[in-house]
């Protein structure tokens, strides 16, 4: 009965595959992903333009079976390029495609001279490795390190003019008044602090990218010293009671009213349109710690395309070449689309998410929907990739193996009930014991994830 099943499943995504000349590259993605044929036909057109020989297709798998299908695909050499799946907490797909060798290797690529490798940093090349090696590119970065401290200098004066960085210090910029304009206000998850204290938090795992030290979150000592400053400013009054670890949409609405209006001595938030517009005040941009878990949602080549030397010239003129990708996503401009203070503008609309899926973020314009400020995407990125505050973590490249564990979600949660205890009036108490309530449910799963990095390092 499971053969027959099996079979059958076969049978469907062959049904759902495009037929392909010689000079047809397929591009596999989902199905929930809207590509305007027009725009492909532009695309192709341009290709013939500029004497290529080669055309670019699409076809598409079922989004809800997606992991599934995009393997057998990639076992038959059904394509030559692939979107290769999303991770879960249950399943590091990406990785097990890459380790399974459906994916071509991109080392050889890996060079000054390389026009695709130099379309991204170092760091980002770094946390795409699977076991050392590189399969596929880092698409889908977005506002990954804009994080800022923002000082209202109406209150402050010139008093902020000598911070270094240290957000743990921001206590000594705060009054004692209880004034919405004299608190803190801040907008960012725990996930968001640990990435400007020089982690990541994955898996509900602690990872310390300067340290190089793996615990649960409440057992990290600059988390520790994060929610005890909170308390203790939170205890003063001073931080506004809108804010929190974990925010509802209501209240993050609230706190952006008030960013527009000022009511704050001191900002923590990721860098926007709303604050570069504030007036009478410095913004300081935070350190941050490249996540080394990167790789879901990435695209690669087929390792049995026949066609890979025209493949990954497609993706290079992609990664490279403004001008195809904006064809491709928006059409021709004046026709399509216009381009009005630095946005897109169509009223055919534009598919947000085919620049996500496809990886064409970098060369893409910002939208009037979109909430990430970007006056020039792939300027900013490279900017802010190649900048001193960009921190490579010594975990880049490490992926987790959940063939052999189970559940990993019920362990990795554990934990986020407990991010806003700062709020609590008993902190101490209540910290220690989450601390040990936390270590508890999660010692399975750190002690597998401790195994596998010791393992993976001796590897490489």
């Amino acid at each position: 009965m499971q053969k027959q099943q099996k079979t059958a499943e076969k049978a469907d995504i062959k049904e759902r595959l495009v037929s392909a000349s010689s000079s047809d590259i397929v591009w596999t993605i989902s199905d929930d992903v809207d590509v305007n044929e027009t725009y492909l036909k532009y695309f192709n057109e341009k290709l013939k333009e500029d004497g290529y020989n080669f055309r670019l297709k699409f076809q598409y798998l079922k989004e809800d079976e997606y992991d599934r299908e995009i393997r057998q695909v990639l076992k038959d050499g059904s394509t030559d390029i692939a979107l290769a799946g999303q991770n879960t907490d249950e399943r590091n797909y990406v990785t097990e495609l890459c380790r399974d060798n459906l994916l071509m290797c991109l080392d050889g690529q890996m060079n000054d001279k390389s026009e695709l490798y130099g379309a991204f940093e170092d760091p980002l090349w770094k946390s795409v490795e699977v076991d050392g090696r590189v399969y596929t590119v880092p698409n889908g970065i977005f506002a990954d390190g804009k994080y800022c401290i923002v000082f209202n200098k109406d209150v402050l004066g010139k008093k902020a003019a000598n911070f270094n960085g240290d957000i743990l210090s921001v206590n000594q910029y705060l009054s004692k008044n209880k004034t919405d304009k004299d608190k803190l206000l801040f907008d960012l998850s725990l996930e968001d602090f640990a990435g400007i204290l020089g982690g990541n938090i994955d898996y509900g795992m602690y990872f310390d990218g300067k340290k190089e030290t793996i615990s649960t979150v409440f057992e990290n000592s600059k988390i520790y010293q994060l929610e005890k400053l909170f308390y203790d400013l939170n205890k003063a009054g001073q931080i506004n009671e809108l804010c929190a670890f974990h925010q509802n949409s209501g209240d993050r609405d609230k706190i952006k009213e008030l960013i527009k209006k000022k009511e704050f001595t001191i900002l923590l938030t990721k860098r926007t349109e709303t604050v570069d517009s504030l007036d009478g005040v410095s913004v300081y941009d935070l350190d941050f710690t490249v996540n080394f878990e990167r790789n879901g949602g990435t695209t690669g080549i087929c390792e049995k395309s026949k066609k890979k030397e025209n493949a990954l010239q497609l993706l290079t003129l992609l990664y490279t070449r403004d001008d195809y990708t904006r064809l491709l996503l928006y059409g021709k401009e004046g026709k399509d689309y216009t381009v009005e203070n630095g946005r897109v503008v169509s009223d055919k609309g534009v598919s947000h998410s085919l620049a996500d899926v496809l990886g064409l973020f970098r060369g893409s314009l910002p939208t009037e929907e979109e909430t990430v400020y970007y006056k020039n995407i792939r300027q900013q990125k490279e900017k802010l990739y190649r900048s001193k505050k960009c921190q490579t973590s010594k975990f880049a490249g490490f992926q987790l193996d959940f063939k052999n564990f189970k559940d990993v979600s019920t362990y990795a949660d554990a934990g986020k009930e407990y991010y806003d205890i700062w709020k609590e009036s008993t902190f101490s108490e209540e910290y220690e014991m989450a601390k040990k309530t936390v270590a508890g449910k999660q010692k399975k799963l750190l002690k597998e994830v401790k195994r596998q990095y010791e393992t993976w390092k001796k590897n490489i």
